[in-house]
This record gives C-alpha cells, sequence and structure tokens, in this order.
C-alpha cells in the first residue's frame, strides 16, 4: 500500500527538530538537501538483467536496451527492487492528485511513464520545503520483436510492368534489373534509396542475337562482368561501367561463366580478382583474372590443374549461379557459390536418395613448394637442393551437409545471401529461408525470420497482395541485399525483392480437415499479383541503426 499521510512524515521531522533544538549542542541532527536519486532497479526476474541510467539533468530514469517485447504483461504490475534516497522518501501523486509516500513493497504499473518525487531531509524537517526533485521513470520496451523480419511495401515502386524473369545487380548506390521483352533485353535503373524510376533501358553493345537474360552477372571494382549466350549457345563476356552500356571483354577468352569476385587474405597486392569457368580444349577449367580483372592469371590454371573432371563439373553450379561475399569475426574475407548444376548432389535419409542444395566455398591454403623454372624443373641450389618457395593453392570445394537431419531440399534459382553473421538460402516458390552459421548444414529458419504470408483459412473476401501480403508459389522476382551506409557508416541491410506481374501464382498447403480427425489434407491456392516492390530488414539491424526510436 501506499501511505497516504505524508503530512505525519513531515510532523515527525519537524518535531524532531525541535526536540534536537531542546537538547545540548553535541546532540545536533543535520539535515541534508539532498533529493537526489542515488541507484534504481526494477524486479526483472525471467526477463534477464536490465541496467537502468539516471539522467539526473533531465531527471529521467529509463533503460537503454528495451525489455522484449509483451513485457508489458509484466511491467502492468512489478516491483522496484531499489531506490535508494538520502532520506528515503519517495512519494507520487494519488488518484487525487495528493502525494503519497512510495511503498516499493507494491508491486506498480510502469506501462506509463511515472513521476515521483524525491524528498530532501530539509524538506521533510521544514527548513526547506522547497528541496525537492521530481523524476521520471520510463520503462522501455520493444514494439517490434528484434529476431523478427519486417517488410515493407514500396509505394509506387509497383509500376515497372515487368513480366517474366529477371535478374538484379547493385552496382555503387544503383540497383539494375534486367528483364526479357518481346523486343529485347531491357532494363532498369534505381537508386536504392528509391526504386520508383521504371522506364526501360535499351541493353548498348551486345550481339543482336542475343535475347535471354545474362547467364551470370557480377560487380568487380566498381564494373559489371557478365556472361550472355545467343539462340546459338555461343557464350559472349562482356563489361560495364553503368550497366546499359557494354563492352566485349577480348582479353579473356572462352569464358563460360562468372562466379565471383574474390577477396585475397595472404596477398595485399591481390586484394580482388574475378574467379571464372573457362574452356580449353573442350574441358572446362577454373581461372582467376589478375588483379585489374582483365588478364588472365594462369598460375592457378599451371600449378594447381584445377579442372572440372566428370563427375564434379556435373555437380559444380554451372547455371543461374548465386554468391556473397563475407567477413568473418576475424577479419578474413569468404565468398559461398551456390546455383543449378547438371547433376544434383544427393543425401541418403532411410534408403531413400534426397536432393540437396549444396554450397561451394572458395578457400585459400598456403604452402611450400619446389620452385621450377620455365621448363617446370626444381631450380637447384649451390648443393643441388631444391629451391623452395611459398605459392598460394586456391579453389572451390563443396559444403555437403553433414547429417540427414541438418540440409536444405534442392532449389530452383537458388539464392545465397550472407546477413546479420548468418548465411540464408531460398529458391522459386518462397517456401521457407533456410540458414546455416558455416554453409554446409541448414535448417529451416525460425518462423519470426520469414516471408509474407497470409492466413488462407479464413473467408477469402478478395485477396489484397499489398495489406494480406503473399509470397508463397511466386517465382518472377529478384532480389539483391542493399548494404548501403549511411552518414554514419550504419549499413541499411534491407533485403529487396522485386516481382514482375504474375496472373497465374499457385501454392500447395497443408491443413487440417473440417472433421475432428485432425487429418491432413492440401489445399491448392491460386492467386495473381501485380508488379511489386518490398523490402525487408531484421527488426535488431533498425535498433540499431536507429536507437532513439528502437522501442517504437
Amino acid at each position: 500500500m501506499r501511505i497516504k499521510f505524508l503530512s505525519f512524515i513531515a510532523s515527525f521531522f519537524m518535531v524532531s527538530f525541535v526536540i534536537t533544538s531542546c537538547l545540548d549542542d553535541d546532540n545536533n541532527i543535520e539535515y541534508s538537501p539532498d533529493a537526489t536519486i542515488h541507484a534504481f532497479a526494477l524486479d526483472t526476474a525471467g526477463l534477464g538483467s536490465y541496467k537502468f541510467t539516471i539522467d539526473q539533468l533531465s531527471r529521467e530514469i529509463y533503460n537503454e536496451d528495451s525489455l522484449p517485447v509483451h513485457a508489458d504483461t509484466i511491467i502492468d504490475k512489478i516491483l522496484i527492487k531499489t531506490l535508494t534516497t538520502a532520506s528515503g522518501v519517495v512519494t507520487m501523486k494519488d488518484k487525487s492528485g495528493n502525494d503519497s509516500v512510495l511503498n516499493i513493497n507494491d508491486s506498480i504499473d510502469l506501462r506509463n511513464p511515472l513521476k515521483i518525487k524525491v524528498w530532501s531531509t530539509e524538506a521533510l524537517a521544514g527548513i526547506s520545503p522547497n528541496q525537492t526533485k521530481e523524476y521520471t521513470i520510463k520503462v522501455n520496451v520493444h514494439q517490434h520483436d528484434p529476431d523478427s523480419l519486417r517488410w515493407e511495401y514500396i509505394e509506387g515502386a509497383g509500376d515497372n510492368n515487368i513480366i517474366g524473369l529477371q535478374r538484379s545487380i547493385i552496382l555503387g548506390s544503383n540497383v539494375l534489373t534486367y528483364t526479357e521483352t518481346a523486343s529485347g533485353l531491357k532494363v532498369y535503373k534505381n537508386t536504392l534509396s528509391g526504386l520508383n524510376n521504371w522506364s526501360p533501358n535499351s541493353i548498348v553493345g551486345i550481339e543482336n542475337s542475343i535475347k535471354t537474360l545474362p547467364t551470370s552477372i557480377i560487380e568487380f571494382k566498381d564494373m559489371l562482368y557478365a556472361t550472355f549466350k545467343d539462340n546459338n549457345n555461343t557464350v559472349y563476356a562482356y563489361t560495364s561501367e553503368d550497366g546499359i552500356n557494354w563492352s566485349a571483354l577480348t582479353s579473356l577468352t572462352n569464358i563460360e561463366l562468372f562466379l565471383a569476385p574474390i577477396k585475397e587474405n595472404f596477398d595485399s597486392e591481390k586484394n580482388t580478382r574475378i574467379s571464372y569457368i573457362k574452356k580449353v580444349n573442350d574441358n572446362k577449367y577454373i581461372f582467376t583474372t589478375s588483379t585489374d580483372g582483365v588478364n588472365e592469371e594462369y598460375a592457378l590454371y599451371d600449378n594447381n590443374k584445377k579442372y572440372l573432371d566428370g563427375e564434379t563439373r556435373k555437380k559444380f553450379p554451372s547455371k543461374i549461379t548465386s554468391y556473397t561475399n563475407y567477413e568473418n569475426r576475424n577479419g578474413t574475407q569468404g565468398v559461398l557459390l551456390i546455383g543449378e548444376a547438371e547433376k544434383s548432389t544427393t543425401l541418403s535419409n532411410d534408403g531413400t536418395d534426397i536432393a540437396i542444395a549444396v554450397a561451394w566455398m572458395y578457400s585459400e591454403e598456403s604452402r611450400e613448394v619446389n620452385k621450377l623454372n620455365e621448363n617446370r624443373e626444381p631450380v637447384l641450389d649451390d648443393n643441388d637442393t631444391p629451391i623452395k618457395e611459398n605459392i598460394i593453392v586456391s579453389g572451390w570445394g563443396d559444403l555437403p551437409a553433414g547429417s540427414t537431419y541438418r540440409y536444405c531440399p534442392e532449389l530452383k534459382n537458388p539464392i545465397i545471401i550472407h546477413y546479420n553473421s548468418q548465411f540464408y538460402l531460398f529458391g522459386d516458390g518462397f517456401e521457407a529461408f533456410y540458414t546455416s552459421p558455416s554453409g554446409r548444414d541448414w535448417e529451416k529458419a525460425n518462423k519470426k525470420f520469414s516471408f509474407p504470408h497470409q492466413n488462407w483459412s479464413k473467408e477469402n473476401t478478395g485477396y489484397d497482395p499489398i495489406k494480406f501480403p503473399e509470397f508463397r508459389g511466386r517465382k518472377n522476382f529478384s532480389m539483391v541485399v542493399d548494404t548501403e551506409k549511411d552518414a554514419q557508416n550504419r549499413a541499411n541491410n534491407y533485403l529487396v525483392f522485386i516481382f514482375g506481374k504474375d496472373d497465374n501464382v499457385s501454392f500447395d498447403e497443408e491443413v487440417e480437415k473440417e472433421d475432428s480427425s485432425r487429418a491432413t489434407t492440401t489445399v491448392k491456392r491460386p492467386y495473381s499479383h501485380n508488379s511489386e516492390v518490398w523490402r525487408g530488414r531484421l527488426n535488431q539491424l533498425w535498433f540499431d541503426k536507429d536507437p532513439e526510436h528502437a522501442g517504437k
């Protein structure tokens, strides 16, 4: 209970003052003007430990780390564990507007900011009645789950008129979206901050016989590198500074596919190169470029013989590839690659072969080897001992799942991203995100980290893809990760999805039968959607970028 008789306490101090003044000087009691709060804590048992800041200038008490979502069901009746003042007397207004003493043994409702008043002993004794201070207690609670994806529809971005297949990539602060049309390939160029310019541009500089999307496209040192196939299945390699105007890449020959830009960890002078597949005498090898991205670096081919033999070649990503560059916690650079292959990688589970998605990792290893002359013979010193030298052995290695319980099924049009220190995989159909800390063992991501989907079990009064978004079943899409940074060097961390218009989308959903058997049945869910642009972001990354509004 709150003690409402503040006048009784004040009278007690005043009587003490009178009695003390009648005694000798050796028994004088000193009264303090101190009316500050020295320590404050709430009993947040079950939620963890949360530190509260006491701002003596603004006289506010608050927690910088917000309490979890739905904590308002706890703080509506919570105990103050610590409230330290010089006098020990703190009051708050009762329903009548009068001061009543706050008893910390009683629970209190802190869902809304609470004003309290701290009394100094001088004020209580009547010596200095104004020696009091008012504080506001504010408990911050997350209004959004930090582990959930928050999705946003981009108004006005649905005027892209894209129909069918597309492919997007980031170049500088722009996102370029390539699409096939009846009049040839077109590209849309948007700023990452706008996503509202959907005037198509014709692609300049490529062969007239090229009518389909690039078979591979990567960004390297502020340039785009891409491979295209014409109607005769002939492969062409091009570069571009703006994504619209292209030039043939004549210094690299017989290129089959660009794989990924590589960031070196051993040699600071070779900070980035390009990994690609090249045909040599009808055999496929993995090459890398020199640091200028133009000239071939034969050392990798000559010394390491990274030949894609029959079995490896069939399982190595050969079309619709996706890569993600990342930085490990120790600062080293890495890259993972995934794509569709000629032959599936399978995992045996109870005698059944299951086709699985497999990522490939580019790795580097420093080795000491014999130095060779131009004739590939060892170079000897004066004692006829082979001279040693260090070389960097590098190449791609697959990361098949190590467990029959932790794998990602084979995906059509697979996309891999590195996001919030985790790897994520998804593909056509948008069934779910699959996540892995290393790129080897995969599992379905938490339901909080998921694509938008609506509850089809409710009475369908007309599908509204904006109000009740649904991604499942979609295939005509492309996506990029917006890591552009603001003036404070904070990344946007948006997952940007661009959808083309589709009038024939459907997916199968498993639902419970209407009878009481609790058995399930499969129901087909058909729908259509116009051109749309969506972006999602993990709430905790949004909190980091906008801490002032973290709990809102």
